[in-house]
Formats: structure tokens, C-alpha cells, sequence
């Protein structure tokens, strides 16, 4: 009897000791998996980037990013086509307007290429590719008024496709020096500007994306008056 309750305690002494070995194992073989994971986790280069900087969760750009963007790149080309880049140490005011379909839509661009001959915008850029400018000749000089570009990237626009794409918005430049007629200047901008965003049933916006209205074109008007104002008298200091 004691034999066979010896034996017996013997096998569940091995079975309990089996037990503790495979517990051990397959913790160890845990931690180890948990280990190497966390590992691999520092050796990843970390990355710290805004929503601005890394895009959309589908890895595109924010349309107004985008649209900044190319309304930025046009106002440091702006004046440049008609050879009228700013003498050094000169000051300049960059005044930008927009028209924006409504609804989110986006205009026809036959109509647009229409709108822009009937306004007798010139072609600027090259063969394949540009704006529209609005130009005039004195004295036998090229002079130009103001552009219209494409609001979004990659800001110009594809001649040989213009006539059926979609333009989602258009963006109407003026570069201002002291010697610019600011007023008139600005006043064939903003008429250009308001004619196409009544034929093609747009909002007529300002720089920072807000409806003009007769205040605030009125307002633009008295903040180029100083800019010319001011020019004139830092001319006057410096004689």
C-alpha cells in the first residue's frame, strides 16, 4: 500500500514540476516577444510633425494650404514678365483678391478663357503653361497691372486643357511701388476681379478670404493712399 501511494506521489510530483517548466518557458518566451517589440519601437525614427506638415489622414495636402502656398509663390513673381522688378531698397504692397466658386463647385475654364480674351488678358508663362496678364504700353514699355493665376497649386494654368478643366479659384494679383498710380491701379484690379466673379457666379473675396463689400474696398483703397503717402515722404527723407 505505502509502495503504491509512493508511486503515485512520485508521478504527481512530476507532473507538477512538468507544469512549472512549461510555465517558466512560455513566460519567458513572453517577456522575450514584449522585449524585442518595445525594441523595435525605439529603433523607429520618431516623427513630430503637425497636420500642416504631414498632410491629410489620406496623405493629402489641405487645399488651403495648397492655396496659400501658390498665392505666396505669385506674389513674390508678381510685376516680375513686364521687366518691372522693384529697384533695390524699394517699397512695395502686394494686394490680393479672390473669386471662389460657391457650393464648393468649381467653374468652367472654356468660360474662364472666355472672360479672360473678352477682358484682353495676354498669356504669360510659356507654351505649355501660365496666368493671365493684364498689360498696357508706355512709351514703348510693357506695363503691367495685375495677373490672374490659379488659386491652387500648382497655381498656373494648363493651356492646352484650360478649355475643359475645372478651375476650383481664381486669384487676382497687384504688385504697388511708390511710383504706382494706386488708386486707378487698384480700382481696374478689383473691377476685373468683380466682372468675373459675376459672370461666372462666384464670390468676389479678399485676401483673407472674406466676402468685399463696399467698406472694405473702400478700406484697401485708404491703406494704399498711406503705403504712397508714406513712400513719398521716406523720399523726401532720403533727398
Amino acid at each position: 500500500m505505502e509502495t503504491s501511494l509512493a508511486v503515485d506521489l512520485r508521478w504527481i510530483l512530476l507532473g507538477i514540476g512538468v507544469l512549472l517548466i512549461a510555465g517558466v518557458y512560455l513566460h519567458g518566451r513572453w517577456r522575450g516577444g514584449q522585449w524585442r517589440r518595445s525594441a523595435n519601437r525605439r529603433a523607429e525614427p520618431e516623427t513630430d510633425l503637425s497636420p500642416k506638415e504631414s498632410g491629410s489622414m489620406h496623405g493629402q495636402a489641405d487645399p488651403q494650404d495648397a492655396e496659400t502656398e501658390v498665392s505666396d509663390r505669385r506674389k513674390e513673381q508678381v510685376g516680375k514678365p513686364s521687366g518691372q522688378d522693384k529697384a533695390p531698397g524699394e517699397e512695395e504692397k502686394i494686394v490680393v483678391l479672390h473669386v471662389r466658386p460657391r457650393d464648393d463647385k468649381a467653374f468652367d475654364g472654356s468660360a474662364v478663357l472666355r472672360l479672360a480674351e473678352s477682358e484682353n488678358l495676354a498669356r504669360g508663362g510659356d507654351d505649355t503653361k501660365g496666368y493671365f496678364e493684364s498689360r498696357s504700353e508706355d512709351n514703348g514699355e510693357q506695363v503691367s497691372w495685375f495677373f490672374v493665376a490659379n488659386m491652387f497649386h500648382p497655381g498656373t494654368f494648363n493651356w492646352a486643357t484650360l478649355d475643359t478643366d475645372r478651375v476650383k479659384g481664381l486669384s487676382f494679383i497687384a504688385r504697388f511701388t511708390a511710383t504706382s498710380p494706386v488708386i486707378p491701379k487698384f480700382k481696374k484690379l478689383h473691377t476685373c476681379a468683380r466682372r468675373f466673379a459675376n459672370a461666372l457666379g462666384g464670390d468676389l473675396l479678399d485676401e483673407k478670404h472674406c466676402k468685399i463689400t463696399l467698406q472694405m474696398q473702400r478700406h484697401i483703397e485708404d491703406e494704399l493712399g498711406e503705403f504712397q503717402l508714406r513712400c513719398g515722404q521716406k523720399a523726401k527723407e532720403g533727398t
